[in-house]
């Protein structure tokens, strides 16, 4: 049974040596990483996976999607949630999930403070400037 399509936010990117890890992936709905750069650490891992004369042991890289380009905590519990689906381990991610839900609430006050200034900044002139449209 196809599984419904996910949100960008909820897939990941992923590389692997592994068929059969490959498989399962694209059948959880992730997409394979096709075109890009993998740097650092990982990047080295996937480099020295594809050099190495076997697929012994096999490497996957699993990446999370960065909608903000900083750290986010909803890509790392979107790895560890995917993790524990495939390998049916335990991980106590509870501490994880309330920093992700106080950032995302932090984030989405600070838009709203900034939309509010915008109102008052708009209600204050008379008209906008020019080139102006908000």
């Amino acid at each position: 049974m196809p599984r419904k399509k996910k949100s960008p936010f909820e897939t990941v990117g992923f590389i692997s040596s592994s068929a059969e890890f490959s498989k399962q992936l694209r059948d959880l709905g992730h997409k394979a990483v096709k075109t890009g750069q993998i740097i650092g650490v990982t990047g080295a891992l996937v480099s020295w996976s594809y050099t190495a004369k076997s697929d012994d042991p096999p490497l996957t890289a699993m990446l999370a999607p960065d909608p903000v380009q900083i750290p986010d905590q909803r890509g790392a519990l979107l790895a560890i949630n995917l993790i524990k689906d495939i390998f049916k381990v335990n991980i106590d991610t509870s501490e994880l999930e309330s920093e992700a839900k106080r950032v995302a609430d932090k984030i989405q006050n600070t838009i709203e403070d900034i939309r509010q200034q915008i109102k008052r900044q708009y209600a204050q002139q008379s008209k906008p400037p020019p080139g102006m449209y908000l």
